[in-house]
């Protein structure tokens, strides 16, 4: 099929644009809970977290998920616990 002229797209008799939904939004306040945690679902503990490297003592602390399970991560010294 060849096309010498192109061709103008234009919506079918009747379409109407639909209304934009509205976004839900979590609070401002609301912590998605963490690997460690979600981990834990139905047990007695509701919570855990870390503030500090056991080795290095630094804040920077992030979780990943491994084989054996989420564990916690130093982004300063590398340490895994």
């Amino acid at each position: 099929m060849k096309m010498d002229h192109a061709q103008r797209i234009v919506p079918r008799p009747g379409y109407r644009v639909p209304a934009a939904r509205m976004r839900i939004l979590p609070r401002a306040d609301y912590n998605a809970p963490s690997l460690h945690t979600r981990e834990l679902y139905g047990t007695i503990v509701n919570k855990v977290e870390a503030e500090w490297c056991p080795v290095c003592l630094g804040r920077k602390i992030s979780e990943r998920l491994a084989s054996r399970g989420p564990v916690w991560h130093c982004d300063e010294c590398g340490n895994e616990w």
